[in-house]
């Protein structure tokens, strides 16, 4: 066995700590278990006897996971006495003499007990007593004497000072610490002047990072002892001064995740360091120039993007003589005053002395003069699964063979019998190898989230019972489904929603100029459009948010008859618990500004009995203000204004019902009966009939039901106002359950309508407002008519102005009202019977475009005058809050009548106002 021996006085101190409280967890192993390919799970460790079977249960499934060891990527566990990250420095009890590093990185804390025919016997104060072949050493230091170790960690993120200039704070993750996109992390490790220092960092995407050793608090501009950085496509390494700088490459970056192991011995006061990286496979010696320098004994992590992970650091005193395994030297002993070539061949306990073969003689070291023993490198082997560490710094590598008797037994190479690895101070389990692929789950994939898991696999079949709900999941690395248990909360996502684009930062700098820019792309933006194609499917929407796909085959006083898919049966939902329906799969809807919309909705002030319950939407852009009374698969029945029509079903693109107008609360009663007695409770419904479900699918459908049973293809269960429900999983977005069904957000494409009625008018100087003669309610009545200047759609202008003289009959109107469409031909007709005697008419369009109203007029076969009232200004000005509205102003440009909307009798009412005004002198 090839080694470097360094001798020298002992008594040099590496600097210690107490070894943190013990923490016996009794058999419980509690936290969280990180799956390879994204995946968590918060639980704890069972007992199970299969090798390479890790057995997993969670609070909120009915019976455990087993996953394979492969499938692993790390446990994070609870943190208990000590779990501050704060272990102690070098670790080990009173009793541990060495520290032994293997070649698979493992460590071990210890008191040497013998060495004979190759094998050491360690009794350590965590594992016990073992047998390591000393074939896998690659040191071993004494924990007090000159080569001791300082530091072995990471040991969580409490250890470390983190400054985030970023949104991505500072996170301790399984034994490893991350640092996030702009933060920035010290600490401080009382590094000795020359140093060991061993670091592992690992990444997911290309890294931007710079790693300081050797820095002092604040210190942030003075240049570190040696750094490690990223500069482009390479990892290189400096020493740098205010002078100069010595640097070199140590690995290439390729795309995406990686990995870096960088050795170094550092001598701060000379200014030089041998800095080692199996990427690079090569010994470099750096010098900083100048010095001497003041050692410093603090490492600065700095990350630029993304995030970084610092999965090792190891740190201890050096002697001043490049190990063996780092130097790729020959075979070598370095004792007292020179370098003695040999192997080790032994130690006897009795004498506490080591034994070494050096040529044809044997060589007797005492264990008191001993620093450290650096072996030669030998071949890389590929390491076992999983690697355990404690925190007092023992770590182990190896292959699990079972869980018992509050440990983790393992296979580790070179011991000569299974290692029992208590949960006592145990940190963190993780796996050698994450980045492995594994079968996609036989059903639907998905992920499970609920409180402290998030889980890729698939629902897998059930059935709800006493203690388990019909929703089973089958992870994707592990052998078996497990049922939630009734009362979980969470969502099974298939279709993620969109996420909502990220706010963009406040910029100081020249701000007016920032402004203008954005004015003006404001300005080179198009309009929105008029109309907007809507695929949905056919549905019901309810008040309680639920969008449901079925077809709609009657309408009556009983409610809204409707048959869901998969199912024969037919449903009646109740007109209170209807929000819309909708007809058709795909088609063009008008899209309505904010002032449309308050038209559509306002109803002429005395509406009454005539108040309409529902909007009709057509598949030509109409919307009719009416109330439906009946639809059968051929014809809808509405009445408009106490007048019944009938419409074709086909023609009927959506209904959407009115929400009743708000009542003032009635006076409390001065003598009230006492209230009726409680009625008894209820057992719960949940609990009576299964497992409360929402779920979501295209088109913003949901429906939520009590589900019952899960099949590999479908969801069945019970809806309180649909009855028996059978919701195919490939149509699935999201599936909440639980409490969480409740309390999921409603994506309503439809939201009921309330009708208002305009304010009363005023009663008009000089008279009574109304009576037997309509139309003269509006306080305008009897005022200077606003003047009017608009362009035609023919392409002149109208301008009140040049109609002096003349009595002007305006008409209010929008393509998409259909009570407008059906006066704006009864106004016409009316008025042109009155030509002769200087009457005029010119229909107002309110804010719509000439392409939208000459196709619609000439459908009509409509030859009219028509003004473009484009901004809403002139009918703003003649208060047309409701539309269709109708006014008459005489040859003194004075206005006559204004009424407003369309009844039986609004023909007659306006020949009748007509006939007064053109009768009245000029």
């Amino acid at each position: 066995m090839a080694l470097l021996l360094a001798v020298f006085a002992a008594g040099a101190s590496a600097g210690t700590a107490p070894p943190p409280a013990a923490n016996d967890r009794a058999g419980e192993l509690s936290g969280r278990l990180h799956l390879a390919g994204g995946g968590v799970i918060a639980g704890e460790i069972e007992e199970c006897d299969e090798p390479g079977i890790l057995r997993w249960r969670s609070p909120h499934f009915v019976a455990p996971f087993d996953f394979m060891t492969a499938a692993i990527a790390a446990i994070e566990l609870a943190a208990g006495d000590g779990g501050d990250g704060r272990g102690a420095a070098s670790g080990g009890g009173d009793d541990d003499d060495f520290h032994f590093e293997l070649r698979d990185q493992g460590m071990v804390l210890g008191k040497l007990e013998g060495i004979r025919d190759g094998v050491a016997t360690i009794r350590s104060s965590t594992l016990g007593r073992i047998r390591v072949d000393c074939a896998r050493f690659r040191r071993l230091s004494r924990l007090r004497g000159g080569g001791g170790l300082v530091y072995r960690g990471p040991k969580g993120s409490g250890e470390w000072t983190a400054t985030a200039s970023g949104k991505a704070p500072p996170d301790a993750h399984a034994g490893a610490v991350v640092a996030g996109s702009g933060t920035t992390l010290e600490a401080e490790f009382a590094i000795p002047e020359r140093a060991f220092v061993e670091v592992v960092l690992s990444w997911e995407e290309t890294p931007d990072f710079k790693l300081a050793i050797g820095t002092s608090p604040g210190s942030a501009k003075v240049p570190p002892h040696l750094a490690c950085e990223v500069w482009g496509r390479r990892i290189v390494a400096c020493c740098e001064s205010e002078e100069e700088i010595d640097i070199t490459t140590i690995a290439e970056i390729a795309e995406g995740a990686g990995q870096i192991r960088v050795l170094a011995c550092i001598d701060q006061r000379a200014g030089r360091a041998f800095v080692f990286s199996p990427n690079a496979g090569k010994l470099v010696e750096l010098v900083r120039g100048g010095g001497p320098y003041l050692p410093a004994g603090g490492i600065r992590l700095e990350n630029a993007s993304g995030a970084v992970r610092l999965e090792m650091l190891l740190i201890s005193a050096w002697d001043g003589s490049l190990p063996a395994w780092i130097a790729g030297t020959s075979e070598q002993v370095l004792h007292s005053g020179g370098i003695l070539e040999g192997s080790l061949t032994g130690f006897d306990p009795s004498t506490r002395e080591f034994k070494f073969a050096a040529g044809d003689k044997e060589v007797l070291i005492a264990e008191a003069a001993l620093s450290s023993i650096c072996f030669a490198p030998r071949a890389d082997e590929p390491p076992p699964h999983l690697q355990v560490t404690w925190r007092d710094g023992t770590n182990l590598c190896g292959e699990l063979l079972r869980v018992a008797g509050s440990a983790l037994w393992l296979e580790c190479p070179g011991f000569d019998a299974p290692v029992a690895a208590p949960f006592r101070e145990l940190l963190s389990v993780a796996a050698t190898d994450s980045k492995k692929s594994f079968a996609a789950p036989l059903g639907r994939a998905g992920r499970l989230e609920l409180d402290g898991t998030n889980l890729r696999g698939c629902l897998a079949p059930a059935v709800e019972s006493d203690a388990a709900s019909c929703l089973a999941w089958q992870p994707q690395h592990a052998r078996n489904a497990a049922a939630l248990k009734r009362g979980a909360s969470g969502v099974v996502v298939y279709h993620a929603p969109p996420r909502k684009a990220p706010e963009q930062p406040a910029i100081d700098k020249n701000a007016r100029a920032v402004r203008l820019n954005r004015r003006l792309r404001q300005m080179e933006q198009p309009k929105p459009p008029t109309t907007t194609n809507v695929t949905t499917l056919r549905s019901l929407h309810l008040h309680t948010g639920d969008k449901i796909a079925c077809e709609i085959l009657r309408i009556d006083d009983e409610g809204v008859a409707c048959r869901l898919e998969a199912s024969s049966e037919t449903v009646v939902v109740p007109h209170d618990d209807v929000v819309a329906v909708e007809l058709l799969d795909s088609y063009v809807m008008k899209v309505l500004d904010e002032e449309q919309q308050r038209r559509l909705l306002t109803l002429p002030a005395g509406t009454g009995a005539e108040r309409p319950t529902h909007l009709l939407y057509s598949i030509d852009d109409d919307i009719l203000r009416g109330r439906l009374l009946s639809m059968d698969e051929h014809h809808a029945i509405v009445e408009i204004r106490q007048e019944r029509k009938s419409l074709p079903r086909n023609r009927i693109a959506r209904i959407v019902w009115a929400q009743a107008a708000a009542e003032s609360p009635p006076p409390p009663d001065p003598h009230p009966e006492p209230p009726p007695p409680a009625p008894a409770p209820r057992e719960d419904s949940a609990a009576r009939l299964g497992t409360p479900v929402q779920m979501t699918g295209a088109c913003a459908m949901r429906c939520t039901f009590l589900a019952h049973e899960v099949t590999a293809e479908d969801v069945l269960g019970t809806s309180e106002l649909m009855g028996a429900c059978v919701l195919a999983l490939d149509a699935a977005y999201q599936i909440y359950f639980g409490d969480a069904a409740s309390g999921a957000p409603a994506v309503r494409s439809i939201q009921g309508v309330r009708f208002s009625e305009a304010p009363k008018p005023a009663t008009p100087a000089g008279g009574a407002a109304g009576g037997d003669r309509p139309g003269l309610e509006s306080p305008l009545v009897g005022k200077a008519a606003p003047a009017i200047d608009l362009e035609l759609l023919a392409g002149k202008r109208f301008r009140s102005a040049d109609a002096k003289g003349k009595v002007v009959v305006l008409d209010f109107w929008a393509s998409w009202c259909a009570p407008c469409l059906r006066s704006l031909p009864e106004v016409d007709r009316v008025a042109k019977e009155f030509e002769a005697k200087g009457v005029i008419f010119v229909a107002i369009n309110l804010q719509e475009s000439a392409r939208e109203i000459a196709p619609l007029l000439e459908r009509m076969k409509l030859d009219l005058t028509v003004a473009l009232d484009k901004d809403g200004a002139v009918a703003k000005a003649y208060e047309a809050t409701s539309i269709p509205q109708t006014v008459i102003i005489d040859r003194a440009g004075v206005v006559a009548r204004l009424f407003t909307g369309s009844g039986t009798d609004f023909p007659a009412q306006l020949r009748a106002a007509l006939e007064a005004a053109a009768a009245a002198p000029k």
